[in-house]
């Protein structure tokens, strides 16, 4: 699930010191962009730790990472909540503020669909922790993995988002414009 990091170096369009601007998730269906930014100063972007969850039929469960989580890096929840119209809500046992960066109604599988979502904590407390997702509906199934990242900025770190559905053989989330050059997208 971590996915492909690319990079590019556009000219910036400011001189605010970023490195890390863009990143596309794509989750089960193409998603969509989420523009995040990250200190041009620190060495990049770096996955530290991940695990995933099919948390079977719920409306909800928690997960802990597999080690300690450390102060001021950021975390990434993707769900897949198992029925369009869903209202999500992620919170962690350190206390950390969940931000939605794109929630997403897939309505092309029937009947229900599924909610597709990506929620976000900058500047985390470190130590053990355990993240739980809830959603609004309940007797449904509920899928969703946890990334902790190094190297982003610890505050204002999405800059834009976009999210699309479609069929066919070729995956569009959309396009995104971002504001700062210096930009790497995942995949």
């Amino acid at each position: 699930m971590p996915g492909i990091w690319r990079s590019h170096h556009p000219t910036p369009v400011h001189s605010r010191s970023r490195g890390l601007r863009a990143i596309s998730a794509g989750i089960f269906v193409a998603l969509g962009w989420l523009s995040l930014a990250a200190p041009q100063a620190r060495a990049g972007v770096t996955l530290v730790q991940h695990t995933s969850k099919d948390a079977g039929t719920t409306s909800s469960a928690s997960l802990a990472f597999p080690a300690n989580n450390a102060a001021g890096n950021w975390i990434g929840v993707v769900i897949r909540a198992g029925h369009s119209g869903q209202v999500l809500a992620v919170s962690d046992t350190r206390g950390n503020t969940y931000k939605q960066a794109v929630q997403f109604n897939q309505t092309l599988d029937a009947p229900n669909g599924e909610t597709l979502a990506i929620y976000y904590a900058e500047n985390i407390g470190g130590g053990a922790n355990t993240v739980t997702v809830s959603e609004s509906l309940a007797n449904n199934t509920l899928r969703f993995a946890i990334l902790e990242y190094s190297g982003l900025t610890t505050s204002n770190s999405l800059d834009v988002t976009s999210a699309a559905q479609g069929s066919g053989t070729t995956l569009n989330s959309g396009t995104a414009t971002t504001t700062v050059g210096g930009e790497s997208d995942f995949r």
